[in-house]
């Protein structure tokens, strides 16, 4: 784009956005630009998209506005031109693409330009400058939202849009220029509206006025002011009888300078399919009035609207007058809204918001309208709404922004939704980037790294096993060792009341369930670590022996050891465990086998270990019990049970050695 005089921002960004586009308008690419800032650009738009309003499109049946005859040249000069009557100062320049509904891309601008300038002049200067000019280069297109122009403060009679090169038409291909309307602000006063216009030619159309230019300036744009920010409001729809006079009266509470009203329309936009018509509600012909008197005796006509058919209708009636000063203002209706469907007497008028302005400022805000039918405040009727959602500044979308700042958040949304995916693709390009630097630089310090996580893990993971080793063992120990040495007291006992008449024999077992207590208590206070009793477990064959000897009292019990020398190479915390197993393997037996017989079998040897414990009781009805499971796990070995054909069961450990384990000598059988 190239802006004579210099270009200003045409909405204040926040700084991150104003570094950004400033670094683009020195033609810096954005290679240039670091990483933190191009992330920020990215936050700070995902921010500001949160804040504009929406592109909403009408629906429903509308003119589109105007286009050029069709040819089959992009080079050729198409032009239209707005005259405003006297020098005005102006600010900023809005054209509205005329929209196509696309089947592949969906809604697109159809015939705007791809280069163009605009031409300003003021009275008596016919030849005019130019203020803006536009090129290919710009990437206007593809858009649907309309192109906001800010200029620096020019003093214009009158001002020409003149395209260079066309864009074709979707519907026949032949280069064209199209527009849905133009605006022209000085400050917030749209000074196009309803000015004469002049174009360069004008296409034929099905749907055509008396004036087709009339269209550019009415103020009719193809957008639902939908600002994305407040609450909803409703309408307000009042119905009557043709015969009834109807109007809506306003008090501004003090005289105040008018020379602006915007009548909301109250449709149903968001419906789909569009509920009601275009123009429902809209009234045919309604008179502005305003007045200095409560009763209107010195009433003047501040504007008229008349709308001859469907097209004279949209979401916004933007209707501008001589500035007049006025304390109270009077909508009349000479002929009100028949909806098709609707009786021949009945008839219906309403709004979503009225908008009355003093000098670009909404007075009719917070105010309240009063329906009056046939002289009096509107009573026995039928209405829908209230009259205060007439004038509270909100929509069915929410806030009603003003017409300028609208159009200016529209345009931004565009050029902020453009800007984004070239924006994020640069991040993905950089982040690409610095994950292969990241690769190369893993593959050189790729070891280190490994190991020391490996390491980490393998302690961590150590650990853990430990503490839960240590609860395992903790609970396996209180069981198999104090329980089995309180089974065996008890067994004892039991023993000690049989032979209570035979001191001798009654002295030698209170001396065993004696030592048995004292062994009971070294052990309860190991429990956690057998391995720090002393005493304990020692010599694993003659721990055997005493084990069998307590637990079995005066049951049959025979126990063959082969391998002594390689028990006593089994660290200390296997030779507990594997005493205790034996222990918590007698005990079971005792429990539950109902056995008179019992034998154990221990060979160890470089291969394996195996330790058997065999019995003539009734059998096993499972798998091996969950104790002995439990300490087979502690073992690091493999436990079996299994009925015998005879009768009884054999339950088996098998226990690999460690592979420093090496026989000095052949063992000896140990009977």
């Amino acid at each position: 784009m190239r802006l004579i005089p210099n270009r200003v921002l045409y909405l204040p960004l926040l700084a991150a956005c104003t570094a950004f586009g400033a670094q683009a308008e020195q033609g810096k690419s954005l290679h240039s630009i670091n990483l933190e800032a191009l992330e920020q650009r990215r936050a700070t738009i995902d921010s500001e998209l949160d804040e504009l309003a929406e592109i909403t499109l009408r629906s429903g049946v509308g003119n589109l506005g105007w286009q050029s005859k069709p040819g089959k040249q992009a080079h050729r000069t198409e032009w239209a031109e707005i005259n405003f009557g006297s020098d005005q100062s102006i600010d900023q320049i809005v054209l509205v693409p005329l929209l196509w509904r696309d089947t592949k891309r969906g809604v697109q601008a159809d015939g705007f330009p791809v280069e163009f300038r605009i031409v300003a002049g003021s009275t008596g200067d016919r030849q005019g400058s130019v203020i803006a000019a536009y090129t290919e280069k710009d990437n206007l297109l593809p858009r649907i939202a309309p192109l906001t122009i800010p200029i620096e403060p020019t003093t214009a009679a009158w001002i020409r849009v003149e395209a260079a090169k066309l864009t074709p038409q979707a519907l026949d291909g032949q280069y064209a220029l199209s527009l849905s309307e133009i605006l022209v602000f000085s400050g917030e006063e749209n000074i196009a509206l309803h000015r004469p216009v002049k174009v360069s030619s004008s296409a034929r159309t099905i749907v055509n006025t008396k004036d087709p230019t009339k269209a550019l300036v009415d103020g009719f744009t193809p957008y639902v002011l939908n600002a994305a920010q407040g609450e909803k409001s409703p309408d307000f729809v009042c119905f009557f009888k043709m015969s009834d006079q109807f109007s809506l009266s306003l008090d501004l509470g003090e005289p105040l300078p008018l020379n602006r009203i915007h009548l909301h329309a109250a449709d149903r936009e968001e419906t789909v399919p569009h509920l009601q018509h275009a123009d429902y509600a809209l009234p045919k012909h309604m008179i502005v009035e305003g007045a200095n008197q409560a009763d209107f005796s010195d009433a003047v006509i501040l504007t008229e609207y008349k709308r001859a058919n469907i097209y004279d209708a949209c979401t916004i009636i933007p209707l501008q007058f001589p500035e007049t000063t006025c304390r109270y203002v009077r909508l009349l209706f000479p002929e009100a809204y028949k909806a098709p469907e609707a009786k021949e007497l009945h008839r219906c008028i309403g709004f979503t918001e009225i908008e009355l302005f003093s000098r670009s400022r909404n007075a009719a805000f917070g105010k309240r309208f009063h329906a009056i039918r046939n002289g009096t405040d509107y009573g026995d009727g039928f209405f829908r709404g209230i009259p205060d959602a007439l004038t509270d500044g909100r929509n069915h979308f929410g806030s009603i922004l003003p017409m300028k700042q609208w159009l200016n958040e529209l345009a931004l949304r565009h050029d902020l939704e453009t800007q984004r995916p070239i924006v994020v693709q640069e991040l993905n390009t950089r982040y690409a980037r610095q994950k292969r630097n990241l690769s190369i630089m893993y593959l050189t310090t790729g070891i280190l790294v490994g190991v020391a996580i490996l390491a980490f893990i393998i302690e961590r993971t150590l650990h853990r096993r430990h503490m839960a080793e240590a609860r395992q063992r903790f609970t396996a120990n209180l069981h198999d060792e104090l329980g089995a040495n309180l089974h065996t007291i008890g067994l004892l006992g039991d023993t000690a009341r049989a032979v209570k008449n035979d001191p001798e024999k009654l002295d030698h077992m209170l001396e065993r369930i004696r030592a048995l207590t004292e062994r009971s208590g070294n052990a309860a206070r190991h429990c956690a670590n057998l391995i720090e009793a002393e005493g304990l477990f020692d010599d694993v064959a003659e721990e055997m022996h005493q084990i069998s000897s307590r637990v079995m009292n005066d049951l049959d019990h025979t126990i063959t050891i082969e391998g002594e020398a390689a028990l006593k190479q089994l660290s200390p915390r296997r030779r507990v465990d594997l005493l205790l197993f034996y222990k918590e393997a007698l005990i079971n037996t005792i429990r539950h086998s109902g056995a008179t017989k019992v034998g154990t079998e221990l060979t160890a040897d470089q291969k394996e270990f195996t330790l058997s414990i065999t019995d003539n009781g009734h059998g096993l009805r499972g798998d091996a019990p969950s104790s002995l499971k439990r300490r087979a796990r502690l073992l690091g070995a493999k436990v079996t049970a299994e009925s015998l054909e005879e009768g009884g069961t054999q339950i088996t450990l098998h226990l690999r050695p460690p592979r420093r384990l090496r026989l000095r000598q052949p063992s000896q059988p140990s009977t």
